[in-house]
């Protein structure tokens, strides 16, 4: 019998892969709009496009999917045999584990993605450096960002910014566009500001945030 589901179970690896990777990209992608929507950012102003997303995420999530999967399968095979022992096990309640299985690692991949950006826009808003989180400490889940850095402008002429240069939040770039984020200051709303990458020098300041005054 074991031997029968289990071949039943590596036939369904290759469709489940393919969907794991759907529901990846569209977590992923729904995790950026969370983050990047309030900053007036579309994800690919920072480049991060469809390969780039899957690139940077699909590593992450993919180690915390089979994590998760492999916990919940030892779990799984663990109550069978306690219910095999009493004499309460039906194959019917084994043909539920893969469903079981996959509710459990979508919403392990949801917490990782969407859950856990929901709070960094307004982070950014406020001036605070964000990192992404990164599954078992090491692989980022989400790769979104912002770097509290100082802009000298190198270009000429020089045009009048309106934001104070000395320190902003580099959220990446595409195209020569360096997208950064001028937060909140004196009770005004920050700006999204967009500079050409090869007229501006920037540097880390080193610190967690861009403290408004």
């Amino acid at each position: 019998m074991f031997g029968k589901d289990l071949k039943e179970w590596l036939g369904v690896i290759a469709p489940a892969l393919t969907l794991l990777g759907i529901i990846a990209y569209l977590l992923v992608r729904i995790a950026y709009s969370i983050f990047y929507g309030p900053l007036h950012v579309s994800p690919d102003e920072v480049g991060l496009g469809y390969a780039q997303s899957l690139a940077d995420a699909g590593v992450g999530l993919f180690l915390l999917a089979v994590a998760t999967a492999a916990l919940a399968a030892l779990l799984a095979l663990a109550f069978r045999l306690a219910l095999k022992r009493e004499g309460l096990w039906t194959p019917a309640l084994w043909r539920w584990t893969p469903l079981v299985l996959a509710f459990l690692v979508l919403a392990a991949m949801t917490e990782a993605t969407v859950f856990r950006t929901l709070p960094r826009a307004d982070q950014v808003r406020q001036g605070h450096r964000v990192e992404p989180y990164r599954t078992f400490y090491l692989i980022p889940a989400v790769p979104i960002s912002a770097e509290p850095v100082r802009v000298t402008w190198i270009g000429s002429p020089r045009p009048r910014f309106g934001v104070d240069l000395s320190c902003l939040l580099y959220l990446g770039r595409a195209d020569g566009i360096a997208v950064l984020y001028a937060p909140l200051r004196g009770g005004k709303d920050g700006v999204t500001v967009r500079l050409p990458a090869t007229s501006i020098v920037m540097v880390s300041t080193g610190g967690p945030s861009c403290a408004p005054t």
